[in-house]
C-alpha cells in the first residue's frame, strides 16, 4: 500500500510530459494495476484512484486509449460488485465507481 501511495505522489509531483516521455507513467500503471489482484480493502481504496490519475497522465482526454483503459478497469469491478457477498467489499467497490464519476469518464464511454 505504501508503494502505491508513493507512486501517486510521484504522479502528482512530476510533469505529465516527463512521465509519458520517459515511459515511467506506463511502467507505474502496469505495476499498480497488478495490485488489483490482491483483494485487500485498504489496497483497493488507494489503487483505483492512483490508476485513474495515471490514465489522465498517460492519455489525452477522451482518446480511444483512455476509454479503453477505463473500461478495462471498471468492467471487472462492476462484475465483482454484482456478485460480492461481503457488504464491506461491496461498499468499497461502489465508492470506487462513484469516484470514477469525478474523473468524468462515463460521458466519454459509449455503449
Amino acid at each position: 500500500m505504501a508503494g502505491v501511495k508513493c507512486v501517486r505522489h510521484v504522479v502528482k509531483s512530476a510533469s505529465p510530459q516527463d512521465l509519458r516521455k520517459t515511459g515511467l507513467g506506463l511502467a507505474f500503471f502496469d505495476v499498480v494495476q497488478r495490485c488489483l489482484n490482491f483483494h485487500e480493502l485498504p489496497l483497493l481504496r488507494v489503487t483505483y484512484p492512483c490508476l485513474f490519475e495515471l490514465i489522465e497522465v498517460l492519455e489525452t482526454s477522451q482518446s480511444v486509449e483512455s476509454v479503453k483503459r477505463y473500461e478495462d478497469l471498471l468492467l471487472p469491478l462492476l462484475k465483482e460488485l454484482e456478485f460480492e457477498e461481503k457488504e464491506v467489499f461491496r461498499n468499497v467497490r461502489a465508492n470506487i465507481v462513484c469516484l470514477a464519476w469525478t474523473f468524468q469518464i462515463f460521458p466519454v464511454m459509449q455503449y
